[in-house]
């Protein structure tokens, strides 16, 4: 199993032509089956006035947890981002 909390965070710079709901961090606990057994979203971000905003989401994994999916992408938006330093962690 894999530990317990996985947290990921990052910076996310929108252009000034994103619209809709924005840039948005998930994550994943997956049995061994790839079925999702929990799952967690950032707060999106949809406008960062031309500056780098701080996104973050946390998850505590289940028990029969084998993989941990790290998504990042745009929800109902169109329009660019940007995104770095990306880090994950994880401890049980």
């Amino acid at each position: 199993m894999l530990a317990n909390r996985s947290r990921i965070k990052t910076t996310i710079k929108t252009e000034t032509n994103l619209t809709g709901t924005g840039a948005i961090l998930s994550l994943e606990a997956k049995d061994a089956n790839g079925s999702i057994l929990a799952s967690a979203s950032s707060k999106a971000v949809s406008n960062s006035n031309g500056g780098w905003s701080l996104a973050a989401v946390s998850l505590n994994a289940p028990s029969g947890t084998k993989t941990v999916t790290v998504k990042i992408g745009g929800l109902y938006c169109t329009g660019g981002f940007f995104v770095d330093d990306v880090s994950l962690q994880y401890s049980s």
